[in-house]
């Protein structure tokens, strides 16, 4: 039984995270913003009545909760012209010698 149990793991663990994928890509937003632990608990019950698991995500998973806005912070450079980047000055140090603090 336990063999089972480990072979169950082993052959579910690269597939969920693909479906994930799917139903990011399909819902046209970052894989982030759907929920593993929720996909992980729905797909079982809507695959065992004989639904498509991904269309009916896709089509409800915000209603769910499956799919919710991504808690991740997204970082913005600053945009700088072309005009303003100069290579550095010919005087700039570029190696530094190491100084240590003489410790033995």
């Amino acid at each position: 039984m336990l063999l089972a149990q480990v072979w169950a793991v082993l052959i579910s663990a690269p597939i969920l995270p693909a479906l994930r994928l799917e139903v990011a890509g399909r819902a046209a937003v970052g894989p982030c913003a759907v929920s593993l632990p929720l996909l992980i608990e729905r797909v079982p019950p809507l695959a065992a009545d004989g639904h498509d698991p991904v269309a009916l995500l896709v089509e409800r998973g915000r209603a769910a909760g499956v799919i919710r806005p991504s808690r991740r912070t997204e970082n913005r450079a600053p945009h700088i012209p072309s005009q303003r980047i100069r290579p550095p000055p010919a005087d700039l140090m570029r190696l530094r010698v190491p100084r240590y603090a003489g410790r033995t």
